[in-house]
């Protein structure tokens, strides 16, 4: 291993950056949309239907991955190493997906009416059917964007459609204040948005086809096979708890306080899923030119995961009851106290999305897959022991536990192919974010904002004690606020 570091700079991270903040601007659009209307509909109903509106997302999104079959992987690495090959693969991608998207609907409907016994709750979810549909066209042209590095579709996108999901179920909220209604407005605006996508990949970038070839088909379905086994089972410590908690302990308004709790960390957690996202084309150039970079780009996102984590942990653990109740209401004031640990798994769901790229720039599938399966294996086995002795808190922590296997299975086989500096990228920041956390939660009875001021204190004292932000995160900060800010000054 060479002694000088590589750098990533120049083309590569204005490329990242770039494409990040539109990915990112679009993810805030969706980020400020669903605050918005998690607050409308936590007030508009009651713990428990909010609840059941929640578990209906999370369980159609379960089937989600099936959907995408690993292919956005498999996109993003195909047109990130050779872009003459692009169209071919996407008229390819596109195909599975139609077929995907027919046969795992058919599952999810035939699943949710065996499952099920409420007839009110089977109706909701067959709707959601429609939502599932085109929620998985959308995400197609999300992923065709990303892989052509043209995120700014994406963020035209998003501003348009979430607002209008908002706009629309506010309407249903005010005229009917209806749950149902609330449902067929998120399914509608879905499909509104897949259709929207289509055409414009259609008219800016290239011509949509069926690729009926099966030796395109079968080689293109056998590389993302892997991948979509391993993004279903991953989806399960992710979505499971809401599933899993319903079914095994609560009916009733705990539901509805965890599903809050749950929703801070879903909206927050698009930030390493779109890091994640815009920096497999380049990692795969960087696989390809074998330069170290993706080295550097593992290295550097399990320190940031790990500082800006439990930052977020501790602002959630000391504000959350409070502000839970002033934003949701008194209702919701268990939620206060579950969003520091739903906001824990930040943490290690940030960790691995970053190492899951790494991995599949690589070409690494199969072993992508073994660590999920790890992870997801841990949950599915102690899930229900949690969730009896721990109530809703052990469904969190079980969650969490499934996501740290993953995430040190995915350091494993990227350490055994990158050499990753584990001193200085997990172990340092790791026991500074533990010392943090631990002072905190000691000290939270007598009085939580001093001891949110000592754990912060304690984090920044160990971040500069032990260099977790190195010269090359600040660069990366400085090159990335300053295209953020250029992009905002040219909007104005």
């Amino acid at each position: 291993m060479s002694s000088q570091t590589p750098v990533i700079e120049g083309r590569g991270v204005a490329s990242i950056v770039r494409n990040l903040t539109n990915l990112l601007g679009g993810r805030g659009v969706y980020f400020m949309t669903r605050f918005l209307y998690a607050v409308i509909l936590a007030r508009a109903f009651v713990p428990h239907v909010y609840g059941l509106i929640n578990y209906g997302i999370a369980w159609y999104l379960l089937f989600f991955p099936l959907n995408r079959m690993g292919l956005e992987g498999v996109l993003s690495r195909d047109v990130g190493q050779n872009r003459n090959e692009g169209d071919q693969t996407a008229a390819v991608t596109f195909t599975l997906r139609i077929a995907s998207i027919i046969l795992t609907t058919a599952a999810y409907v035939i699943l949710s009416f065996v499952t099920e016994d409420d007839p009110t709750l089977r109706l909701m979810l067959f709707v959601f059917a429609f939502a599932l549909i085109g929620r998985s066209l959308a995400s197609w042209t999300e992923n065709v964007y990303t892989a052509y590095e043209v995120n700014q579709y994406s963020f035209r996108q998003q501003s348009i459609f979430r607002p209008l999901e908002v706009v629309l179920g506010l309407l249903v909220v005010i005229v009917w204040r209806e749950a149902l209604l609330v449902v067929v407005v998120h399914g509608f605006v879905w499909c509104l948005e897949a259709i929207y996508g289509l055409i414009v990949i259609h008219r800016r970038l290239f011509c949509l086809r069926l690729n009926k070839n099966y030796s395109d088909l079968h080689r293109i379905f056998l590389q993302g096979l892997p991948l979509g086994i391993a993004m279903l089972l991953m989806a399960l410590p992710y979505q499971g708890p809401l599933i899993f908690f319903r079914h095994f302990a609560s009916h009733g308004d705990t539901l509805g306080q965890l599903a809050l709790a749950m929703n801070v960390f879903f909206m927050l957690s698009h930030i390493p899923l779109a890091l994640g996202i815009v920096s497999l084309p380049i990692l795969s150039r960087s696989v390809a030119r074998e330069d170290g970079k993706d080295r550097v780009f593992a290295e550097t996102t399990l320190r940031l995961s790990l500082f800006f984590g439990t930052v977020m942990t501790l602002f959630g653990a000391a504000l959350g009851p409070w502000l839970t109740v002033q934003i949701f209401g008194e209702r919701y004031t268990q939620a206060g106290t579950l969003v520091g640990p739903s906001l824990l798994l930040m943490i290690p769901f940030a960790s691995g999305q970053a190492l899951l790229r790494v991995l599949i720039a690589r070409k690494l599938d199969f072993q992508v897959l073994l660590c999920a399966l790890i992870g997801t294996a841990f949950f599915s086995l102690t899930i229900s022991e949690a969730v009896s002795r721990y109530d809703v808190l052990g469904a969190i922590g079980s969650a969490g536990a499934g996501m740290v296997l993953t995430m040190l299975s995915l350091l494993f086989f990227s350490r055994a192919h990158l050499a990753i500096d584990l001193h200085a990228s997990l172990i340092k920041p790791g026991l500074t974010a533990l010392s943090a956390i631990v002072i905190f939660y000691a000290l939270h009875t007598i009085c939580p904002k001093l001891a949110l001021l000592l754990a912060l204190v304690t984090q920044a004292v160990g971040c500069y004690l032990f260099a977790c932000l190195t010269p090359q995160d600040m660069v990366g900060f400085s090159h990335f606020f300053r295209l953020v800010a250029r992009k905002f000054s040219s909007v104005k």
